[in-house]
Order: structure tokens, then sequence, then C-alpha cells
């Protein structure tokens, strides 16, 4: 398969390139995996798991790990295998801000569906603490999160694009 074959479309995370027939995609989170309500009594500053740090995976099971993120203000993520990865959504679908540690390494193509402005507010925040504008900032992207972020939403826009590049090919 040659990708500059203009008939062929491919979508690709962390898209670096900008090449006529691939396209930014990233992960999703289910809408039954997203809290109800945000919680406004968090208990503790980050959420217990750190990226790359075993001793931190402490949870057996999606419950208690989902509740750990509702009672923090911040859920650390970190470029790992990649900048996109499924504990980001797992953070914002549980009412809980990403600090990202390296965020001035990050590339503005890592999260083509996250506006950089929120990612770059919450790291902010983290280091000049704000409770009033932390809920501001929360309430923001938990909506955004909720109205974008999803696997319905995700698909939805697959399925623009390539009804967007049929229409161009007709």
């Amino acid at each position: 398969i040659l990708i500059d074959n203009p008939g062929n479309v491919y979508f690709k995370r962390e898209l670096i390139l900008n090449t006529l027939n691939i396209h930014p995609i990233s992960f999703a989170i289910p809408e039954i995996k997203i809290t109800k309500n945000i919680n406004l009594n968090k208990i503790q500053d980050y959420a217990t798991v750190i990226p790359g740090q075993p001793e931190t995976y402490v949870f057996t099971n999606e419950n208690s790990y989902y509740k750990d993120y509702q009672n923090s203000y911040f859920g650390v993520n970190m470029k790992k295998a990649g900048w996109d990865t499924m504990r980001i959504y797992e953070t914002l679908g549980n009412g809980c801000l990403p600090y990202f540690t390296d965020i001035k390494n990050m590339p503005e193509t890592a999260f083509p569906n996250i506006p950089r402005k929120y990612l770059t507010q919450s790291y902010e925040l983290a280091h000049n603490f704000d409770e009033t504008k932390y809920y501001a900032l929360l309430n923001e992207v938990f909506k955004y999160t909720k109205n974008n972020l999803t696997t319905k939403h995700l698909a939805q826009r697959v399925i623009n694009k390539l009804n967007e590049i049929n229409n161009r090919n007709v």
C-alpha cells in the first residue's frame, strides 16, 4: 500500500506530517465511562497513579481507579510510548484536570481534538493554584470532554472526514 496513493485514506495518532491522505485521530472515551457530576470536594492534589512508577499502580478495579481521579485536582500525565494515551481521557472523563510534567516538549499536534489552551492552563494552575479558577476551567473542560472527546464523537468525525473525501473525489 502506498501512502502517496490518493485513493488510500489513513488515520494516525500523533500525526506530525501534514499529508493529503493521512488524517489525525486520537483516543476517545465511551460516554458510559464519564462521571455524571464533577466532585466539588476534592481530597487530594494529585491522583495516585503516576505514569512510569509501577508502585503507584495500586488499583484492582476500574471503579476505585476512577474514584481516585474524581477525588483529585490533577492527574499526572507524561509522554511514554506517545503523548495521546487513554489515561488523559480517563482523567478528563472523571472530572480531573490533566497535569503534563513535560508540556513544554509536547508538539502542537499531540492532541488534535483537545484545545492546547486547556492543557496549558491546567499546567499553570498546578503551579499557581486558585480554586475558583480551577473549578471554572474544570467545568469548561468537562463540558468539552462530554461534547467532543467521546467514542461517539470520534466515530462521527471519521465518518464526516470520509464523506468529505468521498465528495471531493466525485
